[in-house]
């Protein structure tokens, strides 16, 4: 099976990508929680981003305050695998993509090919 191939036949996986804007410092402040409030409110309060679902990964890698969710749905986190999380509390507009990861799926099928010859390409 040839990389072609294998890309034809690969599954559509897809990445949720989104584009924010973040609330402005004021609006944060009258409504989230000042025990909620995190680096995003000091370092980039009304700006544009872009961010990817967060992970259980990125809960474990991060320093959550005490009392803070542990739940993954709860926020977004910067594009790098090691970026920083923001709430969603923190979001005044969001739009959300599904962006297809199609090497990912190509990989796994081509390996998978090239272990059923046994190696040979």
């Amino acid at each position: 099976m040839t990389k072609d191939q294998a890309a034809a036949n690969a599954p559509a996986i897809t990445v949720n990508i989104h584009q924010v804007k973040l609330k402005t410092r004021k609006e944060m402040e009258r409504t989230i929680p000042r025990e909620r409030w995190g680096w995003w409110h000091d370092v980039c309060p009304g700006q544009h981003m872009t961010l990817r679902d967060a992970t259980a990964a990125d809960l474990a890698r991060c320093s959550l305050k005490s009392g803070s969710s542990m739940q993954p749905q709860d926020y977004l986190c910067e594009l790098p695998e090691d970026g920083s999380l923001i709430h969603r509390d923190a979001l005044q507009h969001c739009r959300t993509f599904a962006v297809p990861v199609v090497w990912q799926a190509v990989k796994q099928i081509y390996d998978a090919a090239i272990a059923q010859k046994g190696g040979a390409s």
